[in-house]
């Protein structure tokens, strides 16, 4: 890969689970755990014990993009509606 930023044109991206911070009820109470290492699949049985912070996805199929390319691309509509 080259220096620089690159896009990803996501054409399927299925939603696999979440990370965040775990909890459990100890005492009678809820008490704050440490913050998941690995994403958390939808389904397994602790996932209602995540405070999720960020959604986790899978890229199925994609295309690879440049970002100079991809203004480019852009340039010419934006143009045409008076934009830098």
């Amino acid at each position: 890969m080259k220096h620089g930023a690159v896009v990803l044109v996501a054409h399927s991206a299925a939603l696999y689970g979440v990370l965040g911070t775990c909890h459990a009820y100890v005492d009678r109470a809820i008490q704050v755990l440490d913050p998941v290492e690995e994403p958390v699949p939808y389904g397994h049985p602790d996932l209602g014990w995540i405070l999720g912070s960020q959604l986790v996805g899978t890229l199925r199929a994609f295309t690879v993009i440049d970002l100079a390319d991809l203004y480019g691309l852009a340039a010419p509509a934006l143009a045409a509606k008076g934009e830098p």
